[in-house]
């Protein structure tokens, strides 16, 4: 659960994985699971306005913007350690932008009838926050 991912040790981020009982087991927060809670969380938000969505919505936006985005070469990093560094025990490198698309594109179009058909239709909304 979000509950036994997100910051379980006391520093925010979801932890790379947890044992049965909700103890992380490896600590490194990596970019691709927050970025997929977070297109997920938009659109719950939007389907329910249960506004527990939208503030983890936003608590996560925030999270990335202060620990994920690297302001100085672009893009963002895939790897924190358990203090919100930047690390490379996992993986080495910058990925690709395609999980970053579930937080960027999600929230611009509408949940139905589908990502691929509703870009192809022109439904993307620019101005979207």
């Amino acid at each position: 659960t979000i509950r036994d991912a997100w910051a379980p040790d006391g520093a925010d981020g979801f932890v790379y994985s947890v044992d049965w009982d909700g103890k992380p087991i490896v600590r490194e927060r990596v970019r691709w699971p927050i970025v997929e809670a977070m297109g997920t969380a938009y659109a719950l938000y939007t389907l329910t306005d249960d506004s527990q969505y939208e503030e983890w919505y936003q608590k996560w936006w925030d999270y990335c913007i202060k620990y994920l985005m690297d302001y100085e070469n672009g893009s963002w990093w895939q790897e924190l350690d358990a203090d919100n560094k930047v690390t490379t025990k996992v993986w080495d490198g910058k990925q690709d932008i395609y999980h970053l698309l579930h937080c960027l594109v999600i929230p611009r179009l509408p949940l139905a009838p589908g990502l691929a058909p509703a870009v192809a239709a022109g439904l993307l909304d620019i101005n979207a926050k």
